[in-house]
């Protein structure tokens, strides 16, 4: 009798395990919508508020020297990027997550072309699987016109545990744009 008792309980155990597990990844492929919906949405504010801290830091941290490098340059303390004057030192200290809003509305702004990719991008958020019990990888088909082109591929949208909750990674196709004005910068700088 105890051993039936014994498997009874284990296997409602692991029945209940797998339920806690089946809502955590249909949460973090809630969460990979929002934020594919605040890119459609261009609502930089709200994404930049459900994308995990570090990843708003390394944003800044990946563009900063590359501005103060260029102010140095030019021998000022201000940087216009896209028309849009900025003050290294605000640029320094305001928060990670003001950091990125202010400029991706600043080059969404002045390139329609980049913006409509986003705008009319559809994600279809198939299915999620948990690397770690701090990692989720959410897939996703993504399909969007970029210029002429038609894009229909598969991306990963990562979510990370955060305090008690879970963020978003930043996109990697709100990384390429970093990278591109990266480049600029640096190309900028001679």
């Amino acid at each position: 009798m105890l051993v039936i008792a014994t498997v009874m309980v284990t296997l409602l155990m692991l029945a209940c395990a797998g339920q806690q597990d089946k809502k955590l990844l249909d949460d973090a492929v809630a969460l990979a919508e929002q934020g594919s919906q605040a890119l459609n949405d261009m609502d930089m504010e709200a994404y930049a508020a459900i994308i995990h801290p570090d990843d708003l830091e390394n944003f800044r941290s990946m563009l900063m020297p590359d501005i103060e490098r260029l102010a140095q340059l030019r021998q000022t303390d201000s940087i216009t990027l896209f028309d849009k004057t900025f003050s290294i030192e605000d640029l320094r200290s305001e928060p990670a997550e003001k950091f990125f809003v202010d400029l991706m509305v600043t080059i969404f702004d002045i390139s329609p072309e980049l913006k409509t990719s986003f705008t009319e991008m559809t994600n279809d958020h198939i299915g999620a699987v948990a690397q770690s019990d701090s990692l989720i990888h959410v897939v996703v088909n993504t399909k969007m016109q970029v210029g002429t082109r038609h894009v229909n591929e598969m991306n990963v949208s990562t979510v990370r545990r955060y305090e008690d909750g879970w963020k978003l990674r930043i996109s990697n196709k709100i990384e390429g744009i970093a990278l591109m004005l990266q480049q600029s910068l640096r190309m900028q700088q001679g």
